[in-house]
């Protein structure tokens, strides 16, 4: 216990960072429920509607997206539940107060409202938050999973849902899945170190003799 929470308080850049599973690997794991998992989105929305549709009768109400939003993720959780009670292969859990799913032992991911440019629909980043997003030790949760994000995009109307994505970051997008589509983009690794003035490649100009005019190359755009 005392091991744990010393990790917990640790910086970032300290902190015990899990193996994380690259698309590849993940997409053989999850490849059976990418649509039950789309599916119970759905139903999701349309309990929503059902819902609205029936407080709104002569009491119209604009409801907040956050109200939406956590509707939508107690309503999944609860279809979860039913829909994989029979799957020993998924664990539908908590962990310290975040709802989700373990595949396989080796996948966990969460659900939230997410754009097309995979930002999350969550105000203010907790430290837990922050620390999921960066694959990072969280007491409480397993610590031989890969953190991934379940995102669902409604249209304005939260009518319908116009996109189903899966997220793994770390420190940054390492790579995004749309599930309705069944596109997948693996990011690659970028070196963000400042240059040192010895890593620094500088373009040497050849010295010239008096009245000796420099050769033009197809690279020096004149």
């Amino acid at each position: 216990m005392l091991f744990c929470k010393s990790i917990y308080n640790f910086d970032f850049k300290y902190s015990f960072m899990r193996n994380v599973l690259p698309f590849d690997e993940a997409n053989i794991i999850l490849s059976d429920y990418y649509k039950p998992v789309m599916g119970l989105l759905d139903k999701c929305i349309e309990d929503y509607n059902k819902l609205y549709s029936v407080f709104n009768d002569g009491f119209p109400v604009v409801y907040k997206g956050r109200t939406k939003g956590s509707f939508i993720n107690d309503r999944l959780k609860m279809r979860m539940l039913d829909y994989f009670k029979n799957d020993s292969n998924v664990q539908v859990v908590e962990h310290r107060g975040i709802f989700g799913i373990i595949v396989a032992d080796k996948l966990f991911i969460r659900f939230n409202k997410m754009d097309e440019k995979f930002v999350t629909a969550i105000n203010k980043k907790t430290r837990q938050t922050r620390m999921f997003m960066r694959q990072a030790e969280i007491q409480g949760f397993p610590s031989n999973v890969t953190l991934l994000w379940g995102g669902y995009n409604p249209d304005l109307t939260w009518s319908n849902i116009n996109g189903y994505y899966l997220v793994c970051y770390n420190d940054g997008i390492e790579w995004h899945y749309d599930m309705g589509r069944g596109v997948a983009s693996q990011q690659l690794a970028l070196n963000l170190q400042p240059q040192t003035e010895k890593s620094k490649k500088r373009r040497v100009t050849p010295k010239q003799k008096p009245g000796e005019q420099t050769k033009k190359t197809g690279t020096d755009n004149q």
